[in-house]
């Protein structure tokens, strides 16, 4: 549990810090504690009070930056360029809404052309597109969660010196 909270506490201490590295040890254990909280609060908004669904949403808005740049600095950690984090999320995130949107948009024109007695091979395009963008989100996140196991480059690299992750340093 104090590596845990330890890993989270130095996420947000490196709120908008792209810059360095960050051990593999590190990230995982500040993915893990933000992951739980997020768990622990939508399970609030679920079972006990439905009012708290914004806290969600802040919880969400507050943790995006400290998750996005520790995986910029994990990248960094394996000699990797952290904008392939950035690019990795972003376009993951593009596609797996277009291919949603996508499906969404290809089940209601199914069922115009279902009642409707017309050829339906506008719905099939529409969701084989869709599942184009849903197997490259499905790639990309793969890639990602790939560079985000890789171990560290011993020693020194372009991106500084490691630092390994040590929870009794708070």
């Amino acid at each position: 549990m104090k590596s845990m909270i330890s890993a989270v506490k130095d996420m947000f201490r490196h709120y908008f810090n792209w810059h360095g590295r960050l051990s593999r040890a590190g990230y995982w254990w500040g993915w893990l504690g933000i992951t739980l909280i997020s768990f622990i609060l939508n399970l609030l908004v679920n079972f006990v009070e439905d009012d708290l669904s914004i806290l969600v949403g802040i919880w969400s808005l507050v943790t995006f930056f400290p998750l996005l740049f520790a995986a910029m600095r994990r990248y960094h950690d394996s000699g990797k360029p952290g904008w392939l984090a950035v690019i990795f999320n972003g376009l993951g995130t593009v596609f797996a809404a277009l291919g949603i949107i996508g499906m969404f948009i290809g089940a209601a024109t199914g069922l115009y052309y279902m009642f409707s007695q017309e050829g339906g091979s506008l719905t099939l395009a529409i969701i084989s597109f869709s599942g184009v963008f849903l197997i490259i989100s499905l790639v990309l996140s793969i890639l990602n969660l790939v560079f985000l196991l890789l171990s560290g480059t011993p020693g020194e690299n372009a991106y500084g010196m490691p630092k390994p992750f040590n929870p009794d340093e708070d």
